[in-house]
């Protein structure tokens, strides 16, 4: 029992360290090591074709994502590296072009370019076809500078599975990223759950162990052997202990004492 005891408190201890990781949400295997992102954008219930709405929310996506990555937006001003389209001539919107190739369309400018990897966030409530030209030439730069592309969404956004394996074929893929009001991460939720169940565990190995030790401490107590032999009297003390008096044993002494002294007092007459 005491290897069950053991092993109960491990586990429960090792999913209960695991579920605070989860927590934590720092366990994706995306550049920015979260699941979902630290605050959820502007993403109105349904994106119209209103082209002030689809700007605002994907300027709110892409402010998210560079706190979240901790680089700096590819579309700042003096700030924008180029997948360039002219072999010769740099776009005046570009400040740096990082690749050229004749198949690429123009303005081709991702969200983030580091030198380890290619993002792009996508606030929409699709991801169809109608940006199939900039992400096949996005993962077409990724292939070529070696560096994988990641493209990041919105949890409930619908994504043709062919990007998603556009996004895979560069080592990088697609995140649900993007969160709304009220949204609840499963992980999350699950984790919870394992935190209550694996502390609770954790608890009740100890309070079984405190009450094993306690009833063992008193069992021990209960069964101690008691000496039924008197104390042994000391020696040493034994000739310091009053002799009780005896009346006709001290008249006898007396007697003897004085006739005694009577013999000495008649042999000095004589």
């Amino acid at each position: 029992m005491k290897l069950v005891r053991l092993s109960g408190f491990v586990l429960g201890l090792l999913v209960f360290i695991g579920c605070i990781v989860l927590l934590l949400n720092v366990t994706a295997p995306n550049p920015t090591g979260r699941r979902y992102s630290s605050r959820g954008p502007f993403m109105p219930p349904e994106l119209t074709n209103d082209v002030t709405v689809n700007n605002r929310a994907g300027a709110d996506a892409e402010a998210v994502l560079e706190k979240d990555l901790g680089v700096t937006n590819n579309n700042a001003s003096g700030q924008r590296q180029c997948l360039c389209q002219d072999v010769k001539n740099q776009p005046k919107n570009c400040d740096v072009c990082v690749i050229r190739n004749k198949s690429f369309g123009s303005d081709r400018i991702p969200d983030f370019i580091t030198d380890r990897y290619i993002a792009e966030s996508k606030n929409t409530k699709t991801l169809d076809q109608g940006v199939a030209g900039q992400l096949q030439d996005y993962a077409s730069a990724a292939k070529d500078l070696k560096r994988p592309l990641w493209i990041f969404v919105r949890v409930n956004t619908e994504v043709d599975p062919g990007f998603k394996q556009l996004a895979e074929d560069t080592n990088g893929g697609v995140t649900y990223y993007f969160t709304y009001d009220g949204y609840l991460d499963p992980v999350d939720q699950g984790a919870c759950g394992g935190l209550v169940g694996s502390g609770a565990l954790v608890i009740g190995v100890i309070i079984w162990e405190v009450r094993l030790r306690r009833r063992r401490v008193a069992h021990e107590i209960c069964v101690q052997p008691t000496s039924t032999k008197p104390p042994q009297q000391d020696t040493a003390d034994s000739s310091k202990t009053p002799k009780r008096p005896n009346p006709i044993g001290d008249t006898l002494d007396a007697l003897n004492r004085a006739e005694d002294a009577a013999k000495d007092t008649r042999n000095r007459l004589d």
